[in-house]
């Protein structure tokens, strides 16, 4: 009788600066660097999945087939733990008699991997309800630490005995459907982080691969009133599938696929590309039918590669996904606009708000219209507004121009950018 043996390593996820990778010392030593919020937090955790622990091997081996363990991973596999960061960051740090603790710098969302002999990938942390990554976009007063406990695995689903929803990441219910929504493509990286299948996890490689989606949502209309009707639950009117990607040299297109009825086959990346220094965000062509992905394997020719993902049923982005409900400021002369608030409510309606700062990285306030614009606008004639890449917690935002005519004024986008590099455009009609 043959026994696996199966060894967890740990890598997190978030939006943070690339770092190489560092030797660690023993213990809980972490190695490496990264870059995000500035503060640090620690996670730990053990995979002795029992009591029946002893320091020699041998031991162990005989009272494991004495005593078949609850848990799969065999703590004396255990090497150690990356932390991984959403832009291909990681640093490193070694487990020491089955227990790990590494520092992660916080602010952005965690993801948690298994890695066996030769850096091979075994399975991925869930905390469950749809939640595959740890979100220390929130955080409760005073934590500095998270212990996981002891991990256990089913197939490649990685449980921790103490999960740290609800208290040390104080999300509202409201707030961790949000998060389970955002993070469905950051999990098919946790799934797979080896994407382009060369048998290397690809941050390893000196690569980085991360789908995103971009959704194109009717929240609903003005009417006669400053502030929105929601439509509930908010229909998502189309969607572009997006890759991110970390590499030395970079093509100027990628070709996207999908599973049948996706809508995409060996579509060309339809817009031009977001170029940054070590970076290039693609997008496919605007698709509206379906107007949401279905699950299934989304292909990206890159290269001479094949990437892979794995995409989760999205069917209840609708009710999930979150809207910026605006509501509009009039001057004293009640037909210039002054000001434009908004608030962040889930898709599936209800008094319930959001914490930006759990789900929201950045924000952008476009106006569409006629008449006399704000400024030169890029986007083309009807857009007689912008403001970009505003700061998460900003949910008040006046108008740099206070000559805008409310009545010239036929739609408003609340546009913004989730703490998993997703994007959503809500449109508000008039």
């Amino acid at each position: 009788m043959k026994r696996s043996l199966r060894i967890l390593c740990v890598v997190l996820f978030g939006m943070l600066p690339a770092v190489s990778l560092s030797s660690c010392g023993g213990g809980g030593a972490s190695g490496g660097n990264g870059g995000g919020g500035g503060n640090t937090i620690t996670i730990k955790g053990n995979f002795a999945g029992g009591t029946h622990v002893a320091k020699s091997p041998w031991l162990n081996r005989l009272l494991a087939w004495i005593i078949p363990p609850a848990h799969a991973l065999n703590q004396n596999a255990v090497i150690k733990i990356m932390a991984f960061h959403g832009n291909g960051g990681y640093s490193v740090s070694n487990v020491t008699d089955g227990s790990f603790s590494i520092a992660v710098e916080t602010g952005s969302p965690i993801g948690l991997i298994s890695v066996g002999a030769n850096n091979s990938y075994l399975g991925y942390l869930t905390l469950q309800n749809g939640v595959d990554s740890i979100p220390l976009t929130k955080l409760g007063q005073n934590v500095n630490t998270i212990d996981l406990q002891t991990l256990s695995s089913s197939s490649s689903m990685v449980t921790p005995s103490y999960n740290p929803l609800g208290s040390e990441l104080p999300l509202t219910s409201a707030e961790q459907i949000a998060i389970a929504q955002g993070d469905n493509f950051f999990a098919s990286l946790i799934k797979n982080p080896d994407a382009d299948g060369n048998g290397t996890i690809d941050f390893l490689d000196g690569k980085f691969f991360r789908p995103y989606i971009t959704y194109f949502i009717t929240g609903g209309t003005f009417g006669a009133s400053l502030t929105p009707t929601v439509t509930t639950p908010a229909p998502i009117d189309g969607f572009r599938f997006g890759l991110h990607a970390k590499d030395a040299t970079r093509p100027g297109t990628v070709y996207f696929t999908g599973p049948g009825g996706s809508g995409l086959s060996n579509a060309a990346s339809a817009q031009p590309p977001l170029v940054n220094t070590d970076s290039t965000a693609y997008g496919s062509p605007y698709v509206t039918a379906p107007a949401i992905p279905p699950a299934g394997q989304y292909l990206v020719s890159y290269k001479t590669s094949t990437l892979t993902f794995d995409i989760s049923d999205q069917s209840s982005a609708p009710s999930n996904i979150i809207l910026a409900v605006p509501t509009v400021t009039l001057n004293g002369n009640g037909t210039t606009i002054n000001k434009v608030t908004w608030v962040y409510k889930p898709g599936s309606g209800g008094g319930a708000t959001l914490d930006p700062l759990a789900v929201i990285s950045s924000v952008m306030l476009q106006i569409e219209g006629n008449g006399t614009p704000c400024a030169s606008y890029q986007q083309g004639l009807t857009r007689i507004y912008n403001a970009e890449n505003l700061p998460a917690t900003t949910v008040e935002h006046v108008l740099a121009c206070q000559n805008l005519l409310w009545s010239n004024v036929t739609q408003i986008f609340m546009a913004y950018n989730d703490v998993y590099g997703n994007h959503n455009v809500v449109t508000w009609n008039k």
